[in-house]
């Protein structure tokens, strides 16, 4: 909307107070000056240009977007929780984009990239940066925006001159309060997931620099602990990432896995959608010790 401050600013610069008074009291039926016709006709063109620029901004969705957004569908069909991503819209201007991603055939990870900026025009957002695969460019274009959910299209995305089509639209939901603080601690659980056979009982240490630890029993009902080299974390709101390489009999990779969580007081639920659409759940406990490593 044009203040009508800005209006009245604009008709004093194009006709002084004199030259107003005798706008209003000149007589209908007596001709305007031709300079007094040009500076209406400036006027009137200058009027419809705001009028058309500012219509053309679209909605102000500034205040919504800024947060932390976490996927949870493509075309409306729910994500597995591994595949899902996370932008965080920050008021700075930049975007960050965390994802996990191959770095061979047997190792994967979750990276957190800030080196992406933003600019919101009406409902089209407008990325741009410079990674490992050269310039970047994205435009999205909103299609709801509200305080829990950004659903939008890809208009474009390219890197450097590559063109990378992309026909699907995203649903993200925003990411809650950061509980990293209530997360730390030790944790004790099992699986509850729906006709398991797993009974294993798991520790898992998290500790406040972002590093964590696991512990697991062997065949003779020993405790063990996982080396804890690469074992890091990374936590959105309730959407929580371990990054980590189990010990494996023919060797250790790299890996990682997401979690949906509900964590309330000293009892935790994890939550992980599957490629074949089932869903592991696991149960926690906060624990006073670790277990006796042997």
């Amino acid at each position: 909307m044009i203040s009508p401050r800005l209006i009245s600013s604009l008709v004093s610069m194009i006709f002084p107070l004199d030259q107003k008074n005798v706008l209003i009291s000149r007589k209908r039926t007596k001709p305007l000056n031709p300079i007094m016709m040009k500076k209406l006709l400036f006027a009137s063109l200058l009027m419809s240009v705001l009028v058309w620029s500012c219509s053309d901004q679209g909605p102000d969705y500034s205040g919504l977007l800024t947060g932390t957004w976490i996927n949870t569908q493509a075309d409306s069909v729910d994500v597995p929780t591994d595949a899902a991503f996370v932008m965080d819209y920050r008021a700075d201007g930049v975007q960050m984009y965390a994802v996990g991603s191959a770095l061979d055939a047997k190792n994967k990870t979750w990276t957190e990239q800030n080196f992406y900026r933003y600019r919101l025009r009406g409902n089209t957002i407008t990325v741009t940066g410079n990674d490992v695969s050269g310039d970047y460019y994205m435009e999205f274009e909103i299609l709801g925006l509200d305080q829990t959910t950004l659903t939008y299209s890809v208009k474009e995305f390219k890197t450097g001159k590559v063109e990378h089509p992309d026909t699907l639209i995203y649903t993200c939901k925003k990411a809650g309060a950061n509980i990293k603080d209530q997360l730390a601690g030790i944790w004790y659980g099992h699986s509850i997931t729906p006709n398991t056979s797993d009974s294993a009982i798991h520790y898992l240490d998290y500790r406040a620099d972002g590093s964590f630890s696991y512990y697991y029993q062997d065949q003779e009902g020993k405790w063990l602990k996982e080396p804890d080299h690469e074992s890091r974390y990374f936590i959105y709101g309730n959407f929580l990432v371990n990054v980590y390489r189990p010990v494996l009999s023919d060797g250790s990779f790299l890996t990682y896995d997401c979690w949906d969580i509900e964590l309330n007081g000293n009892q935790l639920i994890s939550k992980n959608l599957r490629k074949d659409g089932s869903i592991q759940v696991f149960e926690w406990e906060k624990a006073d010790k670790l277990p006796d490593v042997n």
